[in-house]
């Protein structure tokens, strides 16, 4: 205990000479010695007080993350109102979204910006979106939220990144169809410009009730907002095992062939609810430039513009392959590719009787108005088994990595593979995904 060494000395006596009258001197005959009383002991010095430690300060809580279940058509209302009496979910955001073309843009003082005719359109991407819900799910700030609120029917919002390429602004409209002879052309007043998380990464929001008249496809995505509540020891994540639920739910009480004409797909999306197996096509069409293009008489193939192409493209004679022509861009990323591939022991991964082309102008799929990357000379396809389109061999992990480290991610990986699939993502193609993840919002890729 502090102080006890002070408590446990003696007092030591101490001689003092005592000075008496001269009285009394003059009849003593000796002077005396005498001990005064001893000192009191000193208080004990009281302990100090132990030092406040800090807390250890409380881990965050976990972000929430976001699922999406995305099906062919639009879902039931039974469906939603079961996801969202979760327990785990926050929000639900209700989305549709492809590419459509833009074929006028007139700025507010009547300048005509852009025209395009004669079944000539820009591809945009566009997603239909409840302002109020998404704003909810998306937890945006009260800026965005007010941006958010200010579309209505008739009006539409651009992205920052869909205005810098248009080149407008609030009060300006925008022409879009979906239909490939244009017949649902619909003329929407820009009502805002925000940024581009705000409306999906797309370059067009536009309200839920003129997603018909501009031609969107019925495919719809519920965006879900979950709690996270961390990994668990047998490593599953909550958006896995939310992920996995709602398949279940979804599939249960349904036949084989309802489930398999549905092509519903559910995929984890993280913390930020944007990630994307591949470029979206704002980012693309910012990187590798734009374009018009017009509809063919063949149900798949389109026309680009010829000063777009004699731009952009080239054409460089590669190894085994042979002549390739692709995006000037990228040629280099691909020659080392293909030069790695070689000395990797590949060589018959890229037998010119089984390679279909870099460049091929084409819509993902019949039926569809988005456009396969490989448009914009991104995309190459190596290894084709023609019986089985998509479906054929699956390459090695060593040649998947090479084709990763120079920027091309395997088409094999999307949640509908597509094995001979190579396309130019950049640095993200080191990375491999989960195959629950999706393709730019639903889309194919091919």
């Amino acid at each position: 205990m502090r102080g006890a060494g002070l408590r446990g000395r003696r007092a030591v006596p101490i001689a003092v000479a005592v000075l008496v009258p001269a009285a009394v001197l003059a009849g003593a005959a000796t002077t005396r010695t005498v001990p005064p009383a001893a000192p009191p002991a000193p208080a004990p010095a009281p302990a100090p007080a132990p030092a406040e430690l800090d807390p250890e300060p409380l881990p965050p809580p976990p972000p929430d993350g976001f699922v999406a279940v995305s099906r062919r058509g639009v879902h039931d209302l039974g469906f939603v109102a079961a996801v969202a009496a979760d327990p785990r979910v926050t929000g639900i955001s209700r989305l549709r979204s492809d590419t459509l073309g833009l074929t006028e843009a007139v700025a507010t003082d009547g300048t005509v910006i852009e025209r395009h005719s004669g079944g000539w359109r820009v591809p945009v991407s566009v997603t239909a979106l409840d302002p109020p819900h998404h704003a909810r799910v998306i937890a945006a700030d009260a800026d965005g939220a007010a941006a958010l609120a200010d579309l209505v029917e008739g009006s539409v919002l651009l992205s920052a990144s869909g205005a810098a390429l248009r080149g407008v602004d609030v009060g300006a409209t925008i022409t879009v169809a979906g239909r490939l002879d244009l017949s649902r052309a619909r003329t929407l007043t820009v009502a805002g410009v925000v940024p581009d998380d705000l409306v999906n990464g797309a370059e067009l929001a536009v309200h839920p009730r003129d997603a018909d008249a501009v031609g969107l496809d019925t495919r719809e995505t519920l965006l879900v907002r979950h709690r996270d509540d961390g990994t668990r020891p047998d490593g599953s994540t909550a958006a896995e095992r939310l992920a996995d639920d709602l398949g279940t739910l979804w599939n249960a009480g349904r036949t084989a062939e309802e489930v398999e004409d549905a092509e519903l797909r559910v995929r984890t999306l993280g913390g930020d609810a944007g990630p994307r197996l591949v470029l979206g096509t704002v980012e693309v069409k910012t990187r590798f430039g734009e374009f018009a293009y017009r509809p063919t008489p063949n149900v798949r193939e389109v026309d680009v513009e010829r000063a777009w192409l004699d731009a952009n493209l080239e054409t460089d004679r590669l190894p085994v392959i042979g002549a390739v022509r692709c995006h000037r861009l990228i040629m280099d990323d691909l020659r080392a590719a293909v030069d790695e591939l070689v000395a990797a022991g590949y060589s018959d991964w890229l037998s010119p009787r089984r390679f279909a082309g870099c460049w091929y102008a084409r819509r993902i799929m019949v039926g569809r108005a988005a456009l396969s990357r490989h448009t914009w000379g991104l995309a190459i396809d190596l290894n084709v088994d023609m019986a089985r389109p998509g479906l054929g061999a699956e390459p090695p992990d060593e040649l998947i990595a090479i084709m990763g480290r120079h920027g091309f991610r395997w088409g094999g990986d999307f949640s509908t593979p597509d094995n001979h699939h190579w396309e130019w993502v950049g640095p993200a193609a080191t990375v491999r995904p989960d195959r629950d993840d999706d393709v730019d919002g639903g889309a194919a890729a091919d």
